[in-house]
């Protein structure tokens, strides 16, 4: 009986040992698993990054959303506008990106086209239009910036105390192409420098690319030729030809997509852009918050905050009338109180207005 009970006991003790030795371990608190980082590609105007202007300025704000919300960017630079297509219909078809971002007005056919067949595919556009729902397109009121570079070079121009200013009431733009959406910087330009004095005259030169600096340069010497004292670039990479002019011949010269100053001190006097930094980090930022995202077109200008004439970073002594004068007229402008010209027939009623 001892013998029997000390078996059994020692049976169970070897079971108990068994069952033990089998029992699972317990199962860890689960982890949550990382987020897959949000794929963004970026599509630059033609000429790519590197101009000191518009492209470089998109790609600044889709750098600032790589560290600020640790998306992955690749970014393509097309060299002729014949690339966007194919370029947004191999990135849609791969289903590889959250968001493509294209820079520049002439992405709008090209995306539009390639959204109907990737309906879930987000675009966004800088400086191009949206026709379809998956596509937001973000425009600016570039016209404003023009205007007060023409109020600006109608100051400059009379400024006799400025080395290089000479008698003639003489500005000039030079344009990367002369297309609506970038003729109307001509125009307004125009506007603005003729709302000062009326005598202005104003000299256009076309590249036919945003990339012949050489072009530029050449155009600018020609304006310059004809009494011009002050060039506005509006030609992205090539209008670093301008600046190269403006050094040449002692005149002076206002940059456009950033605050080109510090490029040249010595004779940039301001520069005009728009924060189309902030738009291409915000539409990135909606879609990794997970956020709706919106389709349609959305306009800004001076009265959201989103345009900037810089004379920051300059070393041209301008007069103290010109920056009133700036600061008169961007408040006139955000209030809707003045609408700066987009075409030829605004710019014409604008200075039937005026009484010229």
């Amino acid at each position: 009986m001892k013998r029997y009970t000390f078996m059994l006991l020692a049976g169970v003790l070897a079971l108990g040992l068994v069952l033990t030795a089998c029992k699972p371990a317990p199962t860890p608190a689960p982890t949550e698993a990382p987020e897959v980082p949000v794929h963004v590609l970026l599509i630059t105007g033609t000429g790519g990054l590197g101009d000191q202007g518009f492209n470089d300025a998109g790609y600044a704000g889709a750098q600032r959303a790589g560290e600020d919300l640790g998306i992955v960017l690749d970014v393509v630079e097309p060299m002729e506008m014949a690339e966007f297509e194919p370029q947004y219909r191999s990135a849609a078809a791969s289903g590889e990106y959250g968001l493509i971002v294209g820079l520049g007005f002439a992405h709008s056919d090209p995306a539009n086209l390639i959204s109907e067949a990737y309906p879930d595919q987000r675009i966004t556009l800088i400086d191009s239009a949206s026709s379809q729902p998956n596509v937001q397109g973000v425009l600016f009121r570039e016209e404003e910036n023009a205007f007060l570079a023409g109020v600006l070079a109608a100051y400059v121009t009379q400024q006799a105390d400025l080395p290089g200013v000479n008698e003639d009431k003489v500005i000039g733009i030079v344009l990367g192409i002369d297309v609506p959406h970038v003729r109307r910087y001509a125009i307004s330009y125009e506007a603005g420098a003729r709302t000062i004095d009326p005598d202005v005259s104003v000299l256009v030169g076309v590249v036919g690319d945003f990339q012949d600096q050489a072009k530029a340069k050449e155009l600018s010497i020609a304006q310059i030729d004809q009494g011009a004292d002050i060039v506005y670039q509006v030609a992205g990479g090539a209008g670093l030809g301008v600046f190269n002019a403006a050094e040449e011949k002692g005149i002076y010269a206002i940059g456009e997509g950033l605050n080109q100053n510090p490029l040249h001190p010595e004779f940039i006097v301001a520069s005009t852009y728009k924060r189309m930094d902030n738009a291409v980090y915000d539409a990135i930022r909606s879609v990794v918050e997970g956020r709706t995202f919106e389709g349609g077109n959305f306009d800004y200008g001076f009265a959201e905050g989103y345009l900037v004439v810089d004379m920051e970073g300059s070393d041209v002594p301008v007069s103290d009338d010109a920056k009133a004068a700036l600061e008169e007229y961007e408040a006139r402008l955000a209030s809707g109180e003045l609408v700066a010209p987009f075409s030829q027939e605004d710019l014409d009623a604008y200075l039937r207005e005026l009484g010229q």
